[in-house]
């Protein structure tokens, strides 16, 4: 688990804009960047550095389950980052009116609904209703 967070830097560095900003201050990149077929778009970039951020929290809180933790870190290990992504975001999107994208505990709900988890986290919105008294 130690090693997720320096892979998690290392990965903002290289799709950074600073990072691509040097590349063309150092002659690397002569041309303006014209994206290839098949890569992400800088939405899908800082979506995914988003969803990798609330995983790699989520797998490092005392405040979330073992069980949604080995979900979240089975999901990682089976599915692309990008599919993961793409499938949070489209939920986010779907279920705006009970999840803020911008809040990283509604996006990590997100992440662990795609990554079949049943129970959302602690302090996740829930569509779950209390038991009613008498």
């Amino acid at each position: 688990m130690k090693l997720l967070l320096p892979l998690a830097a290392a990965a903002a560095l290289v799709l950074s804009p600073a990072a691509s900003a040097q590349k063309a201050k150092s002659g690397a990149a002569k041309a303006a960047p014209r994206q290839a077929a098949g890569q992400p778009s800088r939405e899908e970039v800082e979506n995914a550095s988003k969803t990798l951020a609330a995983m790699i929290g989520g797998l490092q809180s005392d405040k979330v389950p073992e069980q949604v933790k080995s979900a979240i870190f089975a999901c990682i290990y089976r599915a692309p980052l990008a599919e993961i992504s793409v499938r949070t975001t489209e939920m986010l999107n779907k279920n705006k009116d009970k999840l803020n994208a911008s809040n990283t505990t509604d996006r990590l709900s997100a992440v662990a609904a795609v990554c079949g988890v049943r129970e959302a986290p602690p302090g996740a919105a829930t569509a779950t209703k209390k038991p009613q008294g008498r």
